[in-house]
């Protein structure tokens, strides 16, 4: 999550958290605003609900569709999951699938954004 955090992907905030027999990392929640939940989908439930194959294409083309056209934010949304791609490849993530993305949906109108790693 540093890395890609230094790779200027957005990352939800982390913090290592020590254990008796090694570590782990707490991650804070980013489907939450002001003790409000925020309506999340997955990137496969998204691409499920609207009839689409799963892949990094297929959710660009969902953004484009579906997205905020908002000062052409979907296209900011599709640069950073092209980042995500890239970054996920380079650092040869192996567990890289559509349930590791996510999309808040602020207005039920549109999409607003990424959220997981």
């Amino acid at each position: 999550m540093t890395l890609a955090q230094k790779a200027s992907i957005r990352v939800a905030q982390t913090r290592p958290v020590r254990l008796i027999h090694g570590h782990a990392v707490a991650i804070k929640r980013f489907d939450r605003a002001r003790g409000r939940r925020i309506h999340c989908l997955s990137a496969r439930a998204a691409l499920q609900a609207a009839a689409e194959g799963f892949g990094y294409p297929e959710l660009a083309q969902l953004l484009r569709r579906k997205g905020v056209v908002d000062g052409d934010l979907y296209v900011a949304h599709m640069r950073e999951l092209f980042r995500r791609m890239v970054f996920n490849i380079l650092i040869d993530n192996t567990d890289d699938h559509e349930k590791n993305h996510a999309l808040l949906v602020t207005d039920f109108a549109a999409v607003r954004a990424f959220a997981c790693l």
